[in-house]
């Protein structure tokens, strides 16, 4: 009886000793997606700064909110702050826009693709899907600065797709205005680009952003005065 019981307690034993960690396991809480407040306030800094013209400054805000966001396991906030980080680079490459003849420095757009992709996976981590679509976005746009379209587009079609699951106009908006400038300035398909400035101008004027709204008619008229300088058997 006392033998019966022993094996009773160990196989107990065995068992609470096999279960405990995978419970443990499951009751861990989810992923935050949204930054502490402390990273957010320092981006929030970074960019007022940044948007103002003072790039060095608004960078070194940004540098304090990823050693914050790392120092306390906060990957939400590791990649808002990536994605602000490697958007400086991408700004002193002159890709703010997509336009003729440009010629970007390709160490700036090396480094910005690599943050842009350290925020990606900071983003999948958290579950953060605005700050994983910004990243999939400018992936994109620095594809299509190094010169690979194609590469541009698969970033671009992902990133619409987020966008309209999050039903943000604004970026929506955005993603089709570079879909479109890619397709006319590095594609060079004048007419096909047409396609997708119809769809961002109507979105940029449901949230009233004119200065975009304006971006997009400009790049028509180019896209026309292409298509009109071609033979009549060309059109």
């Amino acid at each position: 009886m006392i033998r019966e019981l022993n094996s009773v307690s160990l196989r107990s034993i065995l068992v609470l000793t096999l279960v405990s960690p995978a419970a443990a396991i499951d009751t861990a809480p989810p992923p935050n997606p949204t930054p502490s407040p402390e990273v957010a306030q320092l981006v929030a800094k970074g960019r007022k700064l940044r948007n103002a013209g003072d790039l060095p400054s608004g960078r070194a805000a940004f540098d304090d909110a990823l050693t914050m966001a790392r120092a306390t396991r906060d990957p939400a906030g590791e990649s808002l702050a990536l994605n602000n980080i490697a958007s400086i680079y991408r700004y002193d490459a002159g890709l703010t826009k997509i336009t003729a003849n440009q010629n970007p420095p390709q160490d700036l757009i090396d480094k910005s693709t690599d943050l842009y992709k350290q925020a990606l996976a900071a983003a999948r981590k958290a579950r953060n899907k605005p700050d994983e679509a910004y990243a999939t976005l400018y992936l994109g746009v620095l594809a299509a600065g190094g010169g690979n379209p194609d590469q541009a587009f698969n970033y671009y079609f992902d990133a619409l797709e987020m966008y309209k699951g999050l039903g943000d106009s604004y970026y929506h908006a955005r993603t089709l205005m570079f879909m479109g400038t890619t397709t006319l300035y590095h594609r060079e398909r004048p007419e096909s680009s047409l396609k997708y400035f119809e769809q961002a101008l109507p979105l940029f004027r449901e949230v009233n952003y004119w200065h975009e709204a304006q971006w997009v008619i400009s790049d028509m008229n180019v896209a026309y005065t292409q298509i009109m300088a071609q033979p009549k058997g060309q059109r």
